[in-house]
């Protein structure tokens, strides 16, 4: 199975119970990442640990995103519905870090799923 495709089936994203919209809805749910998805796994490879926002900042600067709400979606996108994130730990509890604003951010790093999305395996470098 390619890691950027999901093995999720639509019946996982509604309830039985759910009306049919909903039903005929998670059954249109496209489960590949785009390109905007995959550069913020490339930046975050980059980066090694980094919070959302100093992602975002990147993907913002680079002009992959005009926003900065819109790179922390794509962050929180791959976290949650991919699990292509992980929390970067310290003594077992998720490191924080100071972003731009100087407020603390959860620091985050690739899970497994993610690097394997990242990486070429043979050379460990970020896939072309």
């Amino acid at each position: 199975m390619n890691p950027t495709d999901r093995d999720d089936q639509p019946w996982q994203y509604a309830r039985h119970t759910d009306p049919a919209t909903s039903h005929r809805a998670a059954e249109r749910i496209n489960f590949k990442i785009t390109a905007r998805h995959l550069r913020a796994l490339e930046v975050l490879a980059d980066l090694g640990e980094a919070t959302d926002d100093m992602v975002a900042d990147v993907l913002v600067t680079e002009g992959i995103v005009s926003r900065h709400e819109q790179g922390r979606r794509l962050m929180r996108t791959l976290r949650e519905r991919y699990d292509y994130i992980a929390p970067a730990l310290t003594d077992g509890v998720q490191a924080t870090m100071a972003n731009a604003s100087g407020r603390d951010g959860l620091v985050w790093q690739l899970s497994m799923r993610g690097i394997q999305v990242v990486f070429d395996p043979a050379s460990r470098r970020i896939k072309p």
